[in-house]
């Protein structure tokens, strides 16, 4: 009985020594792809390093208050600070609350320029309030040729930078006016390269290319996907080795650094990848330590000099690539798919097809990673294994059963 025995035992155990050699891993020397887990863990990195220059901003603020109140101008409410507040939940903050700029558009007249007719549009949707009235008074100002004036008296055009501006309170409300006529208008500034310039002889600029880029994100016909692809391809072109965007082959300020983050957000594009995160660091690299950002780089020539709206606009790019998207596109639910623009030029007539749609809202970007690298299941090192652990652990119980009966049995039989 006892020869029995011990042959069951090391049956059992040569069973599941077979089982194990089948369903588990070959060797410990082929472990799972980690590089995926250690992008994540990076990307976490730098939400945190973004969400805490956020925070700075937001204490800055709380020590400029005392001398705001005093009559220093070192900071000034602006829409940009209010959106800050807005996407941070500070708007009803005692201690930074003065930034509220308190728009009044119903108040505006013919001589208000046009520009802050916009700003305060924009403002009234951010507090959720009714801007059609300033929006009927701002269309009004639009030219046959597509542009608009300055003010309600001149007719001077304004610059690209403030026609696109001038377009995103428009859409905002979904206001009446000729949406075609003001992409041409923009269209009329674009250089050889892709970007925007003010028609000059200094070329594109990385200012007046973001926020041509902005604004175009919001439309889906082929003609204005082109001219965006193009603009977020001069953007491209002009990052520097350092992160920095370059013009004239010239670093850029933070505001202007930062306006082109916001662009690329505008566009989509996932500014915490490998490609743009360079950019991110170099507009944090301009944070000071109260808080504030500097508007040009940490120089020996330069005194350093926090800047009121490199601060508000840097901010504000932070929290958009937080967000995934762009505060102003994502004002408007609607999407103009048919804008009736010329087709484009033939030598240009390779259009992209992609697909461009705006954010309802700014919300958290979820934290789940998307798996990638994936490779087929092996029946040793994937998923398979996982799905035979049951089964081996069915045999082993019974095994165990077996050889606790064979004992009960052999010590029955030595009491006979």
């Amino acid at each position: 009985m006892k020869t029995k025995f011990l042959q069951y035992v090391s049956l059992v155990g040569s069973l599941c020594i077979l089982l194990g050699s089948v369903y588990m891993p070959v060797s410990a020397a082929e472990p799972e792809p980690v590089a995926e887990e250690s992008a994540v863990v990076s990307e976490m990195t730098d939400r945190e390093t973004i969400s805490a220059a956020v925070e700075r901003v937001l204490s800055y603020y709380s020590e400029k208050r005392l001398t705001y109140l005093s009559g220093s101008t070192d900071i000034v409410p602006s829409i940009w600070h209010y959106a800050v507040l807005q996407y941070t939940g500070r708007t009803t903050d005692g201690n930074v609350n003065y930034l509220d700029p308190f728009y009044n558009p119903d108040s505006f007249g013919e001589k208000t320029i046009s520009v802050e007719y916009a700003k305060a549009i924009l403002y009234t949707v951010l507090k959720g309030g009714d801007a059609s009235y300033a929006a009927i008074q701002l269309a009004g100002r639009q030219q046959p040729d597509g542009s608009f004036t300055t003010d309600g008296v001149s007719q001077t055009p304004v610059y690209p930078e403030e026609q696109a501006l001038i377009m995103l309170a428009l859409d905002a409300v979904a206001a009446d006016y000729n949406r075609t006529g003001a992409v041409s208008a923009l269209k009329a500034y674009r250089e050889e390269d892709g970007g925007y310039g003010n028609g000059d002889t200094q070329g594109s600029q990385v200012e007046t290319t973001a926020l041509v880029l902005t604004v175009l994100s919001r439309y889906q016909d082929a003609a204005c996907i082109q001219m965006a692809e193009g603009a977020k391809a001069f953007l491209e072109n002009s990052l520097g080795e350092d992160g920095s965007f370059l013009e004239q082959g010239m670093p850029v300020s933070a505001q202007e650094q930062a306006l082109a983050i916001s662009g690329l957000c505008a566009a989509q594009e996932d500014m915490l990848s490998e490609s743009w995160m360079p950019a991110v660091e170099k507009l944090l690299s301009f944070q000071a330590d109260s808080g504030g950002f500097l508007q040009e780089p940490l120089s020996a020539d330069v005194i350093p000099q926090v800047s009121d709206l490199a601060t508000s606009r840097s901010a504000l790019a932070l929290i958009e690539v937080l967000n995934g998207g762009n505060t102003w596109i994502a004002m408007s639910h609607d999407v103009y798919e048919t804008m009736l623009l010329p087709d484009p030029d033939p030598e240009e007539s390779s259009v992209p097809e992609i697909e461009m749609e705006i954010a309802g809202t700014l919300e958290e970007s979820s934290d789940e990673a998307v798996p990638t690298n994936a490779v087929p299941d092996n029946p040793k090192t994937g998923d398979a294994a996982g799905a035979m652990l049951p089964v081996m652990a069915v045999i082993l119980v019974v095994a165990v059963a077996g050889v606790v009966v064979m004992v009960v049995l052999q010590n029955k039989n030595k009491k006979k």
